[in-house]
């Protein structure tokens, strides 16, 4: 079921049941995503550039490999490793999900230039009650446009999504019912809110130290159009 769902794409993928393949799968995927947007520096990235990747699977494989390498396995890039079945299985699986953030950025992003892959630069430092508090977090992908006028904050997302076809944005009303001050229970009902809570931050973050106009969105790696910007009220998170 683990093979036909993740690597066949008979079905939507399910849930996985072991937290440790959860926690493993994010890493190792974090970790490729940034070997392969690392390597384009501050070059404006183009949809030729995505279909050459696309295209050459050989080279996914062998990114994916330097990940298992760096953060599982803990081994010299040279270094040969040998994948159990459970393991072999979940590099096909990361293989998928890389494709899938690839042919959403071809359709959702191009052209645009990284700004930082994986970057915790962004801090805020606060005075609470005597006491100094510095407020940071870790950006999966941070990007502008080529023009360098409008830039996103990219956060991945493992996690399935529910009603996928019908969603093109997550959204919500206004701030304070982010934090269940409009009613608690509606916290329950979306599973979303920590979501857009985190990449919000971060979007708080950047605007606080660069005069930006960022655009916060989630990207949902098991699905091709997993690319959804944040809509709060009528109109985008900014």
């Amino acid at each position: 079921q683990f093979y036909f769902s993740y690597v066949m794409g008979l079905k939507e993928p399910e849930e996985l049941d072991d937290e440790v393949d959860h926690r493993l799968l994010g890493l190792i995927f974090h970790a490729a995503m940034e070997e392969i947007y690392g390597h384009f520096g501050d070059a404006i990235i183009k949809d030729a550039d995505l279909k050459q990747l696309l295209g050459k699977e050989d080279v996914l494989d062998q990114i994916i490999d330097n990940a298992f390498k760096r953060e599982y396995f803990n081994v010299e890039a040279n270094a040969h490793i040998q994948y159990s079945g459970q393991q072999l299985l979940l590099k096909m699986t990361i293989l998928a999900y890389v494709k899938n953030v690839l042919a959403s950025d071809l359709q959702n992003c191009v052209p645009f230039r990284i700004v930082g892959v994986e970057t915790n630069q962004f801090t805020r430092d606060l005075s609470v009650g005597g006491m100094r508090l510095t407020l940071g977090g870790t950006i999966d992908r941070l990007q502008s446009d080529s023009e360098g006028s409008v830039y996103r904050i990219v956060d991945y997302k493992t996690g399935g999504l529910k009603d996928n076809e019908k969603r093109k944005d997550i959204s919500f009303p206004n701030i304070p019912f982010l934090f269940g001050y409009n009613n608690p229970d509606d916290l329950k009902r979306d599973s979303h809110v920590g979501y857009a809570l985190q990449v919000l931050f971060y979007a708080y973050l950047c605007t606080k130290e660069k005069d930006w106009t960022v655009v916060p969105s989630l990207m949902f790696v098991r699905y091709k159009e997993g690319l959804l910007p944040l809509k709060m009220g009528t109109g985008l998170a900014k």
